[in-house]
């Protein structure tokens, strides 16, 4: 048995642990010896990374009530906690606790990361990827980086998109290269509004014309003019003399 885990088995601790969570917070019967054999550790080394882990949330010893108390996968997932009336994207009660849809298994396969082949999965089969659901398109996003919308649909749960709710989902790129995403509104009935989309700085620059002042025909006369009398007045001067 193994005395000492680093900080990555700890938190895969504690992820093992949230998975296994039933409808109503509870661990079932024997998930932390399930948990301890996995990781060559005794039960109450399991058992003392929960404990902690709740502590840290809460600032006091008491089990975790449920799976919210840890909010550590809404945080992992762009517009984590923005689905309406869910609480768990990854299971398939929407409280959390239980079987887990296609987009947790995906989730877990991906050691509880946002990854690039997860962004653009499409986990619920419904035609748009799992970033277009979750409001990162083109799959750029990462923890604690703030998104252009927080209207997001269930990634593992498939949903009636029309043609053009697809097109209005997709990644669209700024001339100057600068990704942006519309922000869609999806409800019940099917029906999506394209709210607002983001834009880049236009790479347009004023520059100065080129165009010179040339004389007219008009003040080319006048000029000759003025020279002819100036020689006049020259000569009359000479004359004098």
């Amino acid at each position: 048995m193994r005395k000492n885990l680093t900080d990555v088995e700890r938190n895969a601790v504690l992820q093992r642990l949230l998975i296994r969570m039933q409808p109503g917070g509870k661990l079932p019967r024997g998930a932390m010896v399930d948990v301890a054999l996995e990781f060559d550790v005794v039960r109450s080394t399991v058992r003392r990374i929960w404990k902690r882990a709740c502590v840290n949330v809460h600032g006091d010893v008491r089990p975790c009530a449920d799976a919210v108390a840890l909010p550590l996968f809404p945080a992992r997932i762009p517009n984590g906690n923005k689905v309406a009336n869910v609480g768990a994207l990854g299971h398939i009660n929407p409280a959390g606790g239980g079987p887990l849809n296609p987009f947790g298994m995906a989730f877990e396969d991906a050691e509880m990361m946002w990854t690039l082949q997860l962004c653009q999965a499409d986990s619920d089969t419904d035609g748009a990827t799992n970033g277009e659901e979750l409001g990162d398109p083109c799959c750029t996003w990462t923890v604690g980086a703030t998104l252009t919308t927080t209207t997001a649909t269930h990634p593992g749960k498939a949903d009636p998109f029309t043609p053009d709710q697809l097109r209005s989902l997709k990644c669209v790129v700024g001339g100057s290269g600068n990704a942006t995403s519309a922000t869609t509104t999806f409800s019940p009935s099917g029906t999506a509004t394209n709210a607002a989309t983001t834009s880049s700085p236009s790479g347009t620059r004023a520059t100065p014309s080129a165009t010179t002042n040339t004389p007219t025909a008009s003040s080319a006369a006048a000029l000759s003019g003025a020279m002819l009398t100036g020689a006049a007045v020259a000569m009359a001067m000479v004359t004098q003399q």
